[in-house]
């Protein structure tokens, strides 16, 4: 029975998974050295040289240059600029957040040796790699497209009111964005929108009789659409260093990295009948 255990284990994890996908591969794979005031002002390069925490992700060796201790706190002020351009129409937002770059504490011991070990450093303490914290308003009017046309489109394909899946179309159908044409003579297209305009075609026989009647869009009545993405969150390292001078000459170090990643998005969109164009539908978000 034992050997069995590990593949029912294994088969449980399979369906509770979740893949990222291209977006959180790209989000999650770009990361920055905050770290240090002093490393940020000078382009990181503490990171080559030394003495400085950051050396801790990029180069422990470079603890070993470290002739005293040093406890090191960089706040921050973020500032996140998102200038978002749709159908002619440009929203600037922008977003502040206080955070820290960097807290850590290096402590180091001298050997009082001019030759072979002179001192050994070690390190502890944390680096932001990465801010997520964003605000991004989008908004266009005129626009000649609808979401409502998605949904709509797919419920002519499933053409079942109770077979329509309930975070899209199905969505969409029970609050009344979407609904069913009554007339049995319709054939195809009975499901339609207020903010999408239908023509109407005839469908025929093999003997070119007229069967019913059919509706497809044409158009969409011009409104107003809106998005509002809010993103927070963040990428820290938690970097556990080592770091050694040889006679000042030779410096040797590692370094034990733990990433704490978090990251949440809100997005909301909205269409609006800023025209009254529609005789039913004024907004729906």
């Amino acid at each position: 029975m034992k050997k069995y255990i590990l593949p029912i284990l294994l088969a449980f994890t399979a369906n509770i998974a979740l893949a990222q996908d291209f977006f959180d591969a790209l989000r999650y794979s770009q990361t920055e050295y905050g770290g240090t005031a002093r490393s940020i002002g000078m382009g990181s390069a503490f990171g080559a040289l030394g003495s400085d925490f950051v050396s801790a992700s990029i180069n422990p060796a470079g603890l070993g240059f470290y002739r005293s201790g040093e406890f090191t706190v960089s706040p921050t002020l973020n500032i996140n600029q998102n200038e978002a351009l749709y159908l002619g129409n440009t929203e600037i937002n922008d977003k502040y957040k206080f955070i820290f770059n960097n807290l850590s504490y290096v402590g180091t011991v001298n050997t009082g040796n001019q030759s072979g070990i002179v001192s050994v450093s070690f390190g502890v303490g944390f680096n932001r790699l990465k801010n997520f914290h964003s605000n991004a308003y989008i908004q266009g009017f005129n626009a000649n497209t609808t979401l409502l046309n998605y949904f709509t489109d797919y419920a002519n394909i499933v053409n079942d009111p109770n077979s329509l899946n309930y975070h899209y179309e199905g969505m969409a159908w029970n609050t009344w964005l979407i609904e069913e044409d009554p007339d049995l003579f319709v054939l195809e297209g009975i499901y339609f929108n207020d903010l999408t305009n239908y023509e109407s075609y005839d469908l025929v026989d093999e003997n070119n009789n007229v069967v019913g009647i059919g509706y497809e869009a044409i158009g969409v009545k011009p409104h107003q659409q809106k998005s509002m993405i809010n993103q927070s969150g963040r990428i820290d390292e938690y970097s556990f260093s080592v770091g050694m001078n040889a006679g000042h000459k030779f410096y040797m170090g590692a370094s034990l990295g733990l990433v704490d990643l978090q990251f949440s998005q809100d997005v909301m969109y909205s269409e609006t009948d800023n025209n009254n164009h529609s005789d039913y539908l004024r907004s729906y978000s």
